[in-house]
């Protein structure tokens, strides 16, 4: 009976390092659509996690990192087994142990930071390479190429002026608060790879935790201190120009109000189901809220007294 069952585990383990490679190629070679793919590169390894263990699910990462070194550079086998490797391995592991549903997407994401940070450190350190300036230097290039079409469209120069400061403005502020957007990038990845493998895993007759709807997403207590925490990090390192200080808490200010924001939008959703709006006018109060900067700053504070208030009367988090 064990003989059998370890068969079935290299098989299967076989089988979804074969996947995992699959969609590691699909996400280097295809254009636009490789980079989605990219995203569901752990779903395997979770799926392998849960069925045989945390032993079968590290040997198939390891396993794809081989052969994908192999087939392509080692660099990009590096950069995604590296960087979702142990994203795939602690869901797995997760799902495994049946933990609560917050539970697995908060270890998910701290896994898929760490990966992320080391992922910049080995870069930095032994490739040369910083994905830091990368991304902004690219950013910037996007911003100067944004400029010149709007001068070739013969904006006003007054315009134009004020456009390239608020852009300039905005790439400094991203720059500070790079941490905050990083740990959001991998709540994201998160929960992206929770999805897709929990639609696999119907399939094959495991019981789904599923995410809970959208309009009864309710943040724990907690993150209003990580808020109140920012704000005395940031007046204190201001007041004694302690610039390490202000970064942290720019950045805790910065995750808190992205929390925030989307807690205010789901609270919205759940009046807007509620009065059954549906259809153009639904679309267009949420697409209105989404861009408009004065709704933006309300919603960040309808999440945030929601903590105090719970106006969907949702059960409470600590």
């Amino acid at each position: 009976m064990q003989s059998g069952q370890k068969t079935k585990s290299v098989v299967e383990g076989a089988l979804l390092t074969a996947l995992t490679v699959l969609l590691s190629l699909l996400g280097i070679y295809l254009p636009v659509i490789g980079v989605f793919i990219s995203f569901t590169w752990p779903v395997p390894i979770i799926v392998l996690g849960l069925r045989h263990g945390l032993k079968w699910s590290i040997m198939a990462t390891v396993v794809s990192g081989i052969l994908l070194s192999l087939l392509v550079t080692p660099i990009q086998a590096l950069a995604l087994v590296l960087g979702f490797g142990l994203l795939g391995i602690v869901l797995g592991e997760a799902l495994k142990r049946d933990v609560s549903i917050g539970l697995i997407i908060w270890l998910g994401a701290l896994a898929s930071l760490f990966s992320k940070i080391l992922l910049f450190a080995v870069g930095t350190l032994f490739l040369g390479i910083n994905p830091f300036e990368q991304t902004f230097t690219m950013l910037q290039q996007s911003l100067n190429y944004s400029l010149e079409m709007y001068t070739k469209m013969g904006m006003d120069k007054q315009q134009l002026a004020l456009l390239k400061e608020s852009l300039t403005n905005l790439m400094k502020l991203m720059k500070l608060i790079f941490p905050a957007l990083l740990v959001m990038v991998s709540i994201l990845d998160t929960m992206i790879n929770y999805l897709v493998s929990q639609l696999i895993l119907s399939r094959l007759g495991y019981p789904a935790k599923k995410i809970p709807p959208f309009a009864e997403w309710r943040l724990p207590s907690w993150v209003a201190g990580g808020l109140l925490l920012g704000i005395v990090f940031l007046i204190t390192g201001q007041h004694y120009k302690i610039e390490g200080l202000t970064t942290i808490g720019l950045n805790l200010q910065g995750f808190a109000y992205i929390l925030f924001f989307i807690q205010g939008f789901a609270i919205v959703v759940y009046y807007l189901d509620k009065l059954k709006v549906i259809g153009l006018i639904r679309w267009l109060i949420l697409i209105l809220l989404f861009i408009t900067p004065l709704f933006n700053q309300i919603l960040v504070w309808l999440g945030l007294f929601d903590i105090l208030f719970n106006y969907r009367r949702l059960p409470k988090k600590t």
